[in-house]
């Protein structure tokens, strides 16, 4: 089967009108020549013409096939559509799930920083107490010390 022709709903191989009148009616030109030379010879023409009934007759049985192929593509292409956005839809909501999902873990990660820092924070000013309190218990003992020499 030729990328010009066709494959009707009976499954038999059907040439498109193009491919069919180019093939009666472009031959190469030697044989155009010929075929010229032996109508002059013979007085009679070679392949008598065709009644525009039965060419009629073939255009439409090629248009209608070529119809027919068509909606089988369309149909074939709407199908094919219709699985594809099923697809983007399901891809779509796995995009925005993943996306959910690292807002989370970012704001998860936020969260435990800001703990993090807060409890060195924490740490910090514990241990400024330490040294605040130990510097005060200093100067107590030293004040008792002094009250006791007097």
């Amino acid at each position: 089967m030729k990328s010009a022709d066709f494959t009707n709903s009976k499954g038999s191989v059907v040439k498109n009108a193009w491919s069919r009148w180019t093939h009666q009616h472009c031959n190469d030109s030697t044989t155009l020549m010929k075929g010229s030379l032996d109508v002059l010879h013979s007085g009679l023409p070679s392949n008598p013409p065709t009644p525009p009934t039965k060419t009629s007759e073939a255009l439409r049985l090629d248009l209608h096939a070529v119809n027919k192929e068509l909606d089988m593509m369309k149909q074939r292409w709407e199908e094919e559509k219709c699985h594809l956005l099923g697809e983007r839809a399901v891809l779509q909501d796995a995009v925005n799930w993943m996306n959910m999902e690292i807002w989370s873990a970012k704001d998860k990660a936020k969260r435990a920083t800001e703990v993090s820092r807060q409890s060195r924070a924490d740490t910090q000013e514990v241990e400024r107490a330490k040294v605040v309190i130990a510097d005060l218990e200093a100067e107590l003992q030293a004040e008792r010390t002094r009250l006791r020499q007097m």
